[in-house]
């Protein structure tokens, strides 16, 4: 069996600021220097291409045969951003950021904290760490229960249910996930201390319905 070799021929021209690199296949590599610290690395075969501004407020990888099929643009250490953009599509639409800082945003590029997403999200499960402890003190013996007179008053004068926030303050801050699942396990865990309660009254004024009916028979009976 015949063996066949493939040899790359590279041919490297200097040529002033400019070095020229071309083989066979004919997808020439230029590396060039131009006035003061600008440099750039491109690829002439189609528009894959690296770039690099002098004191630039960018790096260009475009990873497509055509550049507005979507690219990559990361600015340099000496840019006070330090961002990486993640940009689809024929236009310059920035899909995702990742900003200095650590903070990504996705549909947004001012991240305000480590992820930050406008838009929706879908996910089979999603895991919490919880940063506040189970409600479980609840059912402790000392716990201040509300009565229900003094719940209904806090309602009437608040509109809210106590610990948890308000409609405006939601719409203006949002929810804490977390904080906000505990609360409302608070609440009903409450809920059914409540329940247990006012099913002791309901036992206690049957009994008390029992004896009354009993005493009244017996009424009866003597007249």
């Amino acid at each position: 069996m015949k063996k066949r070799v493939s040899i790359l021929i590279l041919f490297v021209i200097i040529s002033s600021n400019v070095i020229y690199s071309q083989h066979f296949v004919a997808t020439p590599i230029e590396i060039s220097r131009g006035g003061g610290s600008q440099t750039s690395f491109i690829t002439n075969h189609h528009n894959p291409w690296i770039w690099s501004t002098k004191n630039g407020t960018n790096l260009l990888y475009p990873f497509t045969e055509s550049a507005g099929l979507g690219h990559l643009v990361i600015q340099p250490r000496t840019s006070a951003l330090r961002d990486i953009l993640f940009v689809t599509g024929n236009g310059d639409d920035i899909r995702m950021v990742v900003k200095g800082n650590g903070y990504i945003g996705i549909g947004t590029t001012n991240p305000d904290m480590k992820l930050t997403v406008k838009g929706n999200i879908h996910a089979e499960e999603v895991k919490i760490d919880l940063s506040v402890p189970a409600p479980d003190y609840v059912f402790e013996n000392g716990y201040n229960l509300k009565t229900i007179e003094e719940l209904e008053k806090y309602i009437i004068e608040n509109g809210h249910l106590p610990e948890i926030p308000s409609a405006k303050e939601f719409e203006q801050n949002g929810i804490m996930l977390a904080e906000m699942n505990m609360n409302l396990l608070k609440k009903i865990e409450e809920l059914t201390l409540y329940t247990i309660a006012q099913q002791k009254k309901i036992e206690r004024l049957k009994l008390l319905e029992k004896r009354l009916a009993q005493i009244e028979k017996l009424l009866e009976l003597k007249n």
